[in-house]
């Protein structure tokens, strides 16, 4: 061997020539220390496991928030569209009653007395009285009618 190879001999750790390296069956201090070890290893895992649960808590409590949020937003936006929708229709309401009022200010000079169309073929409370009255007039016997009963016979 040369010296350059026997220095790096020295240097590198053998395990078949250091006693500390070798297997041995009576527990010594290197097993006390890796029960040790364990011990702290398990601990650390545990503690990492906490915390991961405790993160994925978190994750989950801020997804459920965020979901919590964007059901409002969809509420908030369901309302608006409602309110614009009630608007709407109140606006084209607002429509009609102004061209109802121009057709009764344009249908006001001559025929119906003022009445427009629309109020002529329905009808109204006068038209109806009057329908009435002359349904009872003509489809009543004549004795029933009252300008014939002897009360009146005297005038």
């Amino acid at each position: 061997m040369s010296p350059a190879s026997a220095a790096m001999a020295s240097l590198v750790p053998t395990p078949f020539l250091n006693p500390s390296w070798r297997l041995s069956n009576e527990p010594g201090e290197g097993e006390e220390k890796n029960e040790a070890e364990e011990e702290e290893g398990e601990e650390e895992e545990e503690k990492e496991e906490k915390e991961e649960e405790e993160e994925e808590e978190e994750e989950e409590k801020e997804e459920e928030e965020e979901e919590e949020e964007e059901e409002e937003e969809e509420e908030e936006k369901e309302k608006e569209e409602e309110e614009e929708e009630e608007e709407e229709e109140e606006d084209e309401e607002e429509e009609k009653e102004e061209k109802r009022e121009e057709e009764r200010e344009e249908g006001g000079g001559g025929e119906g007395g003022g009445r427009g169309e629309k109020e002529r073929f329905y009808g109204s409370e006068d038209s109806m009285t009057v329908l009435f009255l002359l349904s009872y007039i003509l489809l009543c016997p004549l004795s029933l009618r009252p300008w014939h009963s002897p009360a009146l016979s005297c005038l």
